[in-house]
């Protein structure tokens, strides 16, 4: 791996709807599955929170609690395999839709730096939102780093803050840039998302390989 390499929020957006348009139905397919099962607990939380609104708020608040945490390791499982997935894509590797299985490996790594992650990120937002952003921004290859890099989470933490120093700035610019493609694809009855949210991942698994000096598959 040499230096890190040139790249814009354009091109990694660009670079997304092109290898998404290749073979649409497994990188659709693992998104929406991966997303499906993260999201499930979420859902059920949120309607027994509803249903038990008005004579148990608190057990229903309790409930919507668990159903979050058992939402964020079903996440921390699949996120391990969705990233080997993007990346080999990204590479122009062979893949297959059975690679979002493969998350094992990386699990406990990924589970403790969405955890920390999660808590940097609300400290920092304490402080007038800024820092928050900046900490999101740093950390934002954290994952992609444990599963490229078979790193541990506070060396992979550190090794994303590393890599993403001086394209933090660029970093923000394309998480605007995927804010307005999902934004739009909520306003295209939601379906839009479909698209919307894999040409996003794959823009991320293009920064990290530029980030990183990695070559790009054509």
């Amino acid at each position: 791996m040499g230096g890190s390499t040139s790249w814009g929020a354009g091109d990694a957006a660009s670079f997304g709807w092109e290898r998404l348009k290749r073979d649409p139905a497994v990188i659709i397919g693992a998104m929406f599955v991966v997303g499906l099962a993260a999201g499930f607990p979420n859902i059920i939380g949120g309607g027994i929170q509803a249903a038990l609104a008005a004579d148990a708020p608190g057990v229903g608040s309790a409930v919507q609690g668990l159903m979050q945490l058992v939402g964020l390791v079903i996440s921390s499982y699949f996120a391990g395999g969705l990233s080997l997935l993007l990346l080999k894509v990204a590479r122009g590797q062979p893949y297959a839709f059975n690679d979002i299985l493969a998350g094992g490996q990386w699990f406990l790594p990924i589970l403790g730096a969405q955890l920390l992650t999660s808590i940097a990120v609300f400290v920092g937002a304490i402080f007038l939102i800024v820092p928050g952003v900046i900490l999101g921004l740093g950390l934002s290859m954290t994952t992609m780093c444990i599963v490229d890099k078979n790193l541990g989470t506070i060396d992979a933490m550190k090794e994303s803050w590393r890599i993403t120093t001086g394209h933090k700035g660029g970093l923000f610019v394309y998480a605007l840039l995927a804010l307005a493609l999902m934004l739009g694809g909520l306003l295209a009855c939601c379906l839009g998302t479909i698209v919307a949210a894999p040409i996003t991942a794959l823009g991320y698994a293009y920064i990290y390989l530029r980030l990183t000096g990695q070559p790009i598959g054509s």
